[in-house]
């Protein structure tokens, strides 16, 4: 009887530990930074590790200056950039005298590649962030690129 009551109490245990196991899995990831990665020097260094929360309820709920991981099609494959959320949907984005504004508040220095935003202004689609990068040398990206979708975010980085 005693065994018996030991033999339940293990493979309880034992599928505990596998939903926890599964929760942990499903709910967060480890994302290796690509070592030609630059654009988020200093926060991310290239061939680091960061960790990412995968949670959905965290993508419709994302901040100003979130780091996210998320994809974009490249030419021939998709390729996994990290970027700080700037701008949230709904919110007007324009660049004067070489600052990016954020309905109208001055946020950063405008990055390189938005030079039709110095005539006008967006206002970022719904279920879209903008996305800037935190190295000083990041590459130019076009403004489609810095739109991203949430549908294209993998996850928010935990350890910034």
């Amino acid at each position: 009887m005693m065994e018996r009551i030991r033999t339940l109490i293990w493979y309880g245990a034992v599928i505990l530990l596998i939903i926890i196991c599964y929760h942990l899995a499903s709910s967060y990831a480890v994302a290796l930074v690509d070592e030609k990665f630059i654009a988020m020097k200093p926060t991310l260094q290239p061939n680091g590790i960061c960790f990412l929360n995968r949670k959905p309820a965290v993508m419709s709920s994302l901040a100003t200056d979130d780091v996210i991981a998320f994809e974009v099609f490249d030419g021939r494959e998709q390729v996994r950039l990290f970027g700080r959320v700037i701008a949230a949907s709904g919110q007007m984005v324009s660049i004067r005298g070489g600052r990016l504004l954020v309905d109208g508040n001055d946020t950063a220095k405008a990055p390189p590649g938005l030079e039709a935003l110095e005539t006008g202004s967006l206002i970022v689609p719904r279920e879209t962030v903008f996305v800037v990068f935190d190295a000083a040398n990041a590459m130019p990206l076009p403004l489609s690129k810095r739109l991203v979708p949430f549908r294209s975010i993998i996850g928010r980085v935990i350890n910034k």
